[in-house]
């Protein structure tokens, strides 16, 4: 600990000085009270900064994302896309409440409320709606992703955005139970088709 003193003591005076060059207004510290304060403050801040630096840009984008009007979300231009979403919540690497459930409800919510025209069941791509369209090209063949977390989050979504379908192999499908994935994909082709 003696040996560490000096070190901690020039450290400190590092510190402060910097602080004292980076807001010229602030007077030496008085005391080591109020040196020990000055360390806590600047600590802070640098473990403020290393938060902010740690988050994930994409969490970001969701909740961007998610604050477009109808409007906004019109132009499809330079705004973050439902495909966007789709990536980030299937990257097993991203974590998971901030950004791969966020991007799951912000999608339902696309979809649901604020009008996002790529996931319109009104207006077409083709012979299907937009949204079955956008699921048959970005979701279905996921429910047999490498990942499990992922086939469950498309598996739920898949849900929320259409309801109950009906169907015995959507029903049965477990992102666990690879034989059901199969069986499950056949069966939301088919019911995407007809929407």
């Amino acid at each position: 600990m003696r040996r560490a003193l000096p070190t901690l003591l020039i450290l400190a005076v590092v510190a402060v000085s910097f602080q004292a060059s980076a807001a010229p207004s602030r007077a030496a510290p008085k005391n080591l009270r109020e040196l020990g304060q000055r360390l806590d403050d600047v600590a802070v801040r640098i473990q403020n900064i290393v938060e902010e630096a740690s988050k994930d840009p994409d969490a970001a984008r969701i909740k961007l994302y998610s604050s477009y009007t109808p409007d906004q979300m019109k132009r499809t231009r330079g705004r973050v896309r439902a495909e966007d979403l789709v990536e980030w919540m299937l990257d097993p690497k991203k974590n998971f409440v901030t950004v791969r459930q966020a991007a799951a409800k912000a999608l339902q919510e696309g979809a649901q409320f604020r009008g996002d025209p790529e996931l319109s069941r009104t207006e077409k791509q083709g012979s299907k709606s937009r949204r079955a369209w956008f699921c048959e090209k970005h979701l279905i063949k996921q429910l047999a992703h490498e990942d499990r977390i992922s086939r469950a989050l498309v598996s739920d979504l898949l849900k929320k955005l259409w309801g109950s379908t009906g169907l015995v192999e959507i029903t049965r499908y477990n992102p666990s139970n690879e034989k059901t994935w199969k069986p499950a994909i056949k069966a939301w082709r088919r019911y995407l088709k007809r929407q």
